[in-house]
């Protein structure tokens, strides 16, 4: 719940500073779209209007993508040879998540603060935490997916996921490794794929 709460208030926070009009224009030029001054205008003015229900969308999403994570480790856990049950894979899934989710949120609440406008594609780049943050504006836009990913929070989360779940699903953290890093591994992969398919 607090995660879930904290979330809904970071994005209140940040959608007064994403710069609409910035985004859409990017978005349509990198989809080879040609669009006038009043076209643009009122693609501009439903993105507005729609952007005001994001924070209520979080509460809906935000509870079902944990949900679908620690069923994603449930199922890891249990190739590993785990006898966890999925109360108790959700709970070490929230416990690793809680930390690094919630100091990337306060961080990234905090720095917004700084800028007036920002397109929503550089929000992800306020907090410098991960390699995608270095990387210059002509990168592959594959690797700039991936390398967001590989994210001090990430790596935070997925090391306290490691002695949550070896406690908690009493296995070697070996195979608690395996468990927690094969799902994070996938993702990154698709990703990059998805991203390099349709960018």
């Amino acid at each position: 719940v607090i995660l879930v709460l904290l979330g809904v208030l970071t994005q209140a926070i940040i959608i007064p500073h994403v710069d609409t009009e910035a985004t859409l224009r990017a978005r349509f030029e990198q989809r080879g779209q040609e669009l006038s001054e009043a076209q643009i205008e009122r693609a501009v003015e439903q993105a507005e209007k729609f952007s005001k229900f994001w924070p209520i969308a979080g509460l809906i999403i935000a509870p079902i993508a944990w949900v679908i994570m620690a069923a994603v480790f449930f199922v890891m856990l249990k190739l590993v040879g785990s006898d966890i049950d999925y109360q108790k894979s959700l709970s070490a899934t929230l416990h690793g998540y809680w930390p690094p989710t919630a100091v990337a949120l306060v961080l990234m609440a905090v720095l917004v603060q700084r800028v007036d406008k920002v397109p929503q594609n550089e929000l992800a780049t306020i907090v410098k935490a991960s390699l995608g943050a270095f990387l210059g504006a002509d990168a592959p836009a594959w690797l700039t997916a991936a390398a967001s990913t590989l994210s001090i929070f990430n790596i935070w989360a997925v090391i306290l996921l490691v002695i949550g779940f070896a406690t908690v699903g009493k296995i070697s953290k070996g195979k608690a490794a395996v468990a927690a890093l094969v799902p994070w591994i996938v993702w990154i992969v698709a990703k990059a794929g998805l991203t390099a398919v349709f960018s």
